[in-house]
């Protein structure tokens, strides 16, 4: 005597019965799915509408979209493999004073350019011993990504941005690279 069948498998009668039977009650249940999806999605598009009063658009037309390659390329200390990660950069900025202001607008605009060129987290830290020492810290996934934000996706605005922050610092910003040890024994 063999196994007992754990599964018994009872058709549902005729084929075309049954499929005269779905379109003579509206339609399978994948229709109604379609069809709410598009509902939805056109609601969503309404309520879009109703709010562009009140959360218009950013205006970009004094800004320069086009992407350079400003940023000097990064020299390591060892040869990092491109999907090592996550990178932390960190770059420490020594502010005045009666520059604090200017500075923490500066960075305000420089976090967004940042978290769209790539980086996963953003953060700014005033460091505990010293007043008027600022620390960006910003993760970027793996090496790689972080070597294309080098070279391809940082836009002429995100220079703008950049440089009036490093002209706030005296002396000009630090900068490195912290990237995850993976081979830990």
């Amino acid at each position: 005597m063999g196994p007992r069948p754990r599964a018994v498998c009872v058709p549902d009668g005729p084929v075309r019965r049954s499929g005269r039977r779905r379109v003579g009650m509206g339609g399978d249940r994948r229709t109604v799915r379609v069809r709410g999806a598009f509902l939805i999605a056109a609601a969503a598009m309404v309520a879009g509408l109703a709010t562009m009063r009140f959360w218009p658009f950013l205006d970009t037309a004094g800004m320069e979209r086009r992407t350079m390659a400003y940023w000097p390329e990064p020299h390591l200390a060892f040869d990092a493999k491109l999907d090592s990660g996550p990178v932390v950069v960190r770059s420490t900025y020594t502010i005045a004073s009666e520059k604090e202001q200017s500075f923490l607008e500066a960075m305000a605009h420089l976090r967004q350019s940042r978290l769209r060129t790539g980086a996963t987290q953003w953060g700014l830290f005033r460091d505990g011993e010293v007043a008027h020492r600022f620390v960006e810290l910003y993760v970027v996934p793996s090496w790689d990504e972080h070597l294309r934000q080098h070279r391809y996706r940082i836009t002429g605005t995100d220079h703008e941005f950049e440089e009036r922050a490093d002209m706030l610092s005296d002396p000009p910003p630090e900068v490195s690279h912290l990237i995850a040890v993976d081979d830990l024994p």
